[in-house]
């Protein structure tokens, strides 16, 4: 079972590399959108 749920509110507790080549820093707030292997793996979309 995943700890996440789709469309959950979440916030980065540290920061990552994004594919795009950017940093989204820690402390950014987002939506989960997509979840793989039961909860191995979370895509997550920013909110703005």
């Amino acid at each position: 079972m995943s700890k996440f749920q789709m469309f959950d509110s979440v916030t980065l507790n540290q920061e990552i590399q994004l594919h795009s080549g950017g940093i989204a820093p820690q402390g950014t707030d987002g939506a989960i959108v997509e979840i793989f292997k039961d909860g191995e793996a979370y895509k997550a979309t920013n909110r703005k």
